[in-house]
């Protein structure tokens, strides 16, 4: 492999990581060296609340979803995701899964105009974005939220930081504000040249002014508009 491949580091829990790091793989093969090395683990919490008792499901991310099909296996009805990412996740936990396609307010929107039956259960981690349950109790849509999991910070690999203090380009996806953030706490040193493909506008805005690096941000907040946004830092 070229001295000056550039390298893919992937800051996200383990799971997800190593998903993109193979659609990566299998989209730009060799003409990207890829590591892995996240910067958050995920541990699960046991909330105090009987979710049978609600009519629908909001869920922000998959690792909620699995948070709760590992605490109540057999709880179904509408889950109303985030993206389609979740959604899927949703779907094969055996909800009835409806996606926004998109950001945190475009799953309030979407919440808002299908006016279902209530009350919703939010189920998140510790560390999230938008009120969501607050906004649509204001709205007229009985919201509770729950906490199943909570990140914590994870130091980046010796691999990880040897590719931040080289000479390659490094290109670092990053798909949530705390992800940001916890790569911010977790980096010691960048001298490489470091271009940042950040998923939303929030994402961009945790981590401008912090590192010397460009940012782009991916015109859909989603995983096939990070790989294009990637692809085209690639082609550059």
């Amino acid at each position: 492999m070229a001295q000056f491949t550039p390298t893919l580091l992937l800051t996200r829990p383990q799971m997800q990581a190593e998903r993109f790091a193979s659609i990566c793989q299998s989209e730009f093969g060799d003409t990207v060296k890829i590591i892995v090395s996240p910067v958050v683990q995920i541990k699960s919490e046991t909330p105090d609340i009987q979710p049978e008792r609600f009519e629908g499901f909001i869920f922000t991310s998959e690792n909620a979803v699995l948070a709760a099909k590992n605490l109540w296996p057999h709880l179904q009805g509408p889950a109303f995701c985030v993206g389609d990412r979740t959604a899927k996740v949703a779907g094969d936990a055996g909800y009835e899964s409806i996606s926004a396609n998109g950001t945190a307010e475009d799953l309030i929107r979407m919440i808002r105009e299908l006016k279902p039956a209530g009350p919703l259960l939010h189920l998140r981690g510790r560390q999230t974005r938008g009120d969501i349950a607050q906004t649509l109790t204001k709205a007229g849509l009985q919201t509770t939220e729950a906490i199943l999991y909570r990140q914590v910070p994870a130091e980046l690999t010796d691999e990880a930081n040897e590719c931040l203090l080289g000479e390659s380009l490094v290109i670092l996806p990053l798909f949530s504000p705390q992800g940001a953030k916890l790569f911010l706490k977790q980096v010691k040193t960048v001298t490489a040249p470091l271009r940042i493909v950040a998923l939303s506008e929030a994402v961009k805005a945790e981590i401008s002014g912090s590192v010397q690096a460009k940012t782009v941000v991916s015109a859909h907040p989603g995983g096939p508009g990070m790989i294009d946004a990637i692809a085209g830092l690639i082609d550059a």
